[in-house]
C-alpha cells in the first residue's frame, strides 16, 4: 500500500488482544531464568573453570534479557494505547515492531561468532583475525541492517497490513526483496554451520587428548552438548516463525491462530535455551539443584569435583 494512502496516526484494532497478553506473560516469565543464568555466569566459580562456556553463556543470557525486554516493551506499548484508546504514530509503532522482530536474529548468529573464535583458539591456537570476524558479521547481519536502513530512514517505503500496529513498513530500495530471501537463507544456514564447527572442535579435542581421564572426556562431551544446544536451540524455536514469514512474504495474509502457536513455541524456548545447555553438565545441574533447595529430591545425582586446571574450551 502506498505511503500516501496510510494515515500518520492510527487507532489500533483489538483483533489480537490474546496474542499480546501471551507475548507479555511469556516474556515476563522467560526473562527470569536468563537473569539468573547471567548473574551465575559472572559470580559462580564453576564457570571460571570453563572460560569459553562462561562468556558464551553470559552473552547469550544477556541477549535473551534484551530480547525479552524488547518484546515486553512492544506488547506493553500496544496494550497501553489500546486500553486508553490512544492513536499511535504508525511509523514509530512499526519501527518498534521491526526491532522487536529482528533482534531474534542476533540470538541465532551470536553462537556462530563464538564457535569461530573457539575453533581458531583450539585448532590453530591463535586468535581469529578481526578481518575474518568482520567479514562474518557483514555476511550474517549485513542484509538485515541494509533492509532496516530502508525501513528506519523511510526510504521509498510502502505498507503491508499486519497485526499489532495495523501496518508494517517495507522499503523499495534496490535489492530489498532479494535480500529478504538471502537473509532467510542465511538464518537457515547458520545453525547447522555453527553445529558442525562445534562438532569439529569436539572431534579434534578428543583426538588430541586420547590419554585423558574419563572425567575429562565426560567434561568435553558435556561442553560439546551445552554449546551445541546454545547454537542450535534458538533456531529450532524460530524455525516455525521463519516458515510462517516465508508464507507471509508470498501471501501478505497474516493468520492469527498460527501466530499464537508460533509465539508460544518461540518465547517458551527463550526461557529454556540456557537452562538446557547447563543441565547437560553435571556440575551446573548440581549448582541449580542446590540453589533451589532440590538436592534432597534428586539423591542419585552425586557431586563431582570441579576440574582443577583452567580450561580454555
Amino acid at each position: 500500500m502506498n505511503a500516501s494512502m496510510v494515515p500518520e496516526y492510527i487507532s489500533l484494532v483489538e483483533t489480537d488482544t490474546f496474542q499480546l497478553f501471551q507475548l507479555l506473560i511469556l516474556n515476563c516469565l522467560a526473562i527470569i531464568p536468563n537473569i539468573y543464568f547471567f548473574i551465575k555466569s559472572k559470580t559462580c566459580k564453576l564457570f571460571n573453570e570453563r572460560t569459553f562456556f562462561k562468556y558464551m553463556t553470559m552473552f547469550m543470557s544477556f541477549e535473551y534479557i534484551i530480547a525479552c525486554s524488547t518484546h515486553i516493551i512492544y506488547s506493553g506499548y500496544i496494550m497501553i494505547h489500546r486500553y486508553f484508546k490512544l492513536k499511535v504514530h504508525l511509523n514509530t509503532c512499526s519501527k518498534i515492531n521491526i526491532f522487536d522482530l529482528n533482534i531474534n536474529q542476533i540470538l541465532i548468529v551470536t553462537p556462530l561468532y563464538f564457535n569461530i573464535i573457539r575453533f581458531y583458539r583450539i585448532v590453530f591456537q591463535k586468535r581469529a583475525s578481526f578481518i575474518l570476524i568482520g567479514a562474518v558479521f557483514l555476511i550474517t547481519l549485513g542484509p538485515l541492517l541494509y533492509m532496516m536502513t530502508g525501513q528506519y530512514f523511510e526510504i521509498k517505503i510502502y505498507y503491508v497490513p499486519k497485526n499489532g500496529c495495523g501496518y508494517q513498513i517495507f522499503s523499495n530500495i534496490p535489492y530489498y526483496q532479494i535480500l529478504i530471501w538471502v537473509n532467510m537463507f542465511i538464518i537457515l544456514l547458520i545453525p547447522p554451520l555453527s553445529f558442525l564447527i562445534n562438532l569439529g572442535i569436539y572431534v579434534i579435542v578428543v583426538r588430541r587428548k586420547k590419554e585423558s581421564s574419563s572425567r575429562k572426556i565426560k567434561e568435553n562431551k558435556a561442553l560439546f552438548r551445552g554449546i551445541a544446544i546454545q547454537s542450535f536451540f534458538p533456531f529450532c524455536c524460530q524455525l516455525p516463525a521463519i516458515l510462517y514469514t516465508m508464507y507471509f512474504s508470498f501471501t501478505r495474509n497474516p493468520i492469527l491462530e498460527i501466530d499464537i502457536v508460533i509465539n508460544f513455541v518461540y518465547y517458551t524456548g527463550q526461557a529454556f535455551c540456557i537452562f538446557l545447555s547447563m543441565i547437560v553438565i553435571n556440575d551446573f545441574k548440581i549448582m541449580m539443584l542446590e540453589d533451589f533447595k532440590l538436592t534432597k529430591h534428586f539423591p542419585s545425582i552425586q557431586t563431582t569435583s570441579v576440574i582443577q586446571v583452567r580450561s580454555k574450551y
